[in-house]
């Protein structure tokens, strides 16, 4: 199993961020460019330890160069997981995968089981 992509719109200084991802991968940069704030979006996704109240996303979470920020402008953080169709345990788990309160996943209705994405819209 790997992530094979991985999107990040409008999240702290990610305006439109779309990378393929292959293999090993390692994260590099100067300082305050976004490293953290990636990891830290693929908790949001993937980690059930971390709690609702670091789920919670304010105004300061919004990419700083949007104009204007209301009811109808989203964060949206997803990623795409494949090479898992021969683990059990794997397909168990993301068949499985729930959603808290705090997000609206976008499925597509029967994802195909070589490639699930799953995109939370933070409001």
């Amino acid at each position: 199993m790997h992530l094979s992509r991985m999107r990040i719109e409008n999240f702290r200084n990610f305006s439109d961020l779309d990378v393929a991802l292959d293999g090993n991968i390692v994260i590099v940069g100067e300082n305050r460019v976004g490293k953290s704030n990636m990891l830290f979006g693929l908790r949001l996704l993937l980690d059930p330890s971390l709690p609702d109240s670091t789920r919670q996303l304010g105004l300061s979470d919004f990419w700083d160069g949007l104009e204007k920020v209301d009811e109808n402008t989203t964060i949206r953080i997803s990623i795409e997981i494949k090479d898992f169709e021969s683990d059990m345990d794997v397909l168990a788990m993301l068949s499985a995968w729930s959603t808290s309160i705090f997000s609206k996943p976008l499925w597509k209705k029967n994802p195909p089981k070589e490639k699930i994405s799953r995109t939370l819209l933070f409001l």
